[in-house]
């Protein structure tokens, strides 16, 4: 199967990273650069295939120089007032998250929160489950409490089930998250959990072994590109259809990209009917 274009650019940047094939000047100057300027150039497109370039592009930013979270966020921050949305709420969840996890004191986080979180609030009814746990997740770690986060959503701290809830739905019994950030991928996996009675395998192994070899047998593999190891990749060669590729790094794009895959399988079903 063809790996998505957003994966094989993070690929040849990792692989080229490995290798040291860029010296560190050059890489804050040349790749940094036009990283930065591809970011911007795409910030009035609404496709999702370029949300997920953006996620894989400042992803890689970051783990070169953390100051680039400035760049990020102004350019995550022109791309969402273009098109404030129930799709581009999404889009802000993962950057903010992918930020705060480097850059925990961004400039700029705080004032991108807020402004989706008007939006959360007014489409509260709209949201999944798993949205709304990283709404207030994210607000809780930029220091708000949680009774001011509900405060500002407009919403009873006793409130009502979600009308759409994918994961709960599904029939998945068993999920793994392969990703080097342990922090990201256990975040994910408690967001998920109360969602769902399937047991969640959490690997973080470099190579592959009794981990992955498990994980093969999972109904869903979400594989977060910017934090695993090429061995391990391979390790899924013979499944790779159940492999979820997530762009980001954060728990909000792990836990979006399994309701991404269950969107996509319960339209499948709906059309072969």
């Amino acid at each position: 199967m063809r790996l998505p274009a957003f994966s094989r650019l993070a690929i040849i940047s990792a692989r080229r990273r490995k290798r040291g094939s860029l010296d560190p000047s050059a890489k804050n100057t040349t790749s940094s650069g036009s990283s930065s300027n591809l970011i911007q150039n795409h910030q009035k497109s609404g496709r999702i295939e370029d949300e997920a370039v953006f996620l894989t592009l400042a992803s890689g930013l970051l783990s070169i120089d953390v100051q680039s979270s400035v760049t990020i966020l102004a350019a995550a921050g022109s791309w969402w007032r273009t098109r404030r949305n129930r799709s581009r709420l999404r889009f802000l969840l993962e950057v903010l998250d992918l930020v705060l996890i480097v850059a925990p004191d961004a400039t700029g986080c705080e004032e991108l929160w807020a402004d989706g979180l008007t939006l959360a609030g007014r489409l509260w009814k709209e949201l999944s489950g798993s949205e709304r746990s990283l709404w207030k997740s994210l607000g809780e770690r930029l220091g708000h409490p949680r009774e001011f986060i509900e405060k500002s959503l407009g919403i009873p701290s006793s409130e009502t089930k979600p009308e759409h809830d994918l994961i709960a739905q599904s029939n998945l019994n068993k999920i793994a998250i392969v990703s080097l950030n342990e922090s990201a991928a256990r975040q994910a996996a408690e967001i998920i959990r109360p969602h769902t009675k399937a047991s969640i395998l959490l690997i973080n192994d470099k190579a592959a072994g009794a981990s992955t070899d498990s994980a093969k047998n999972a109904d869903v593999i979400l594989f977060v590109w910017s934090a695993t190891k090429h061995a391990v990749y391979r390790a899924f060669d013979s499944v790779r259809d159940k492999i979820e590729y997530v762009s980001g790094g954060g728990a909000s794009s792990i836990v979006l990209a399994l309701e991404r895959r269950l969107a996509r399988q319960a339209k499948s079903s709906m059309s072969a009917e």
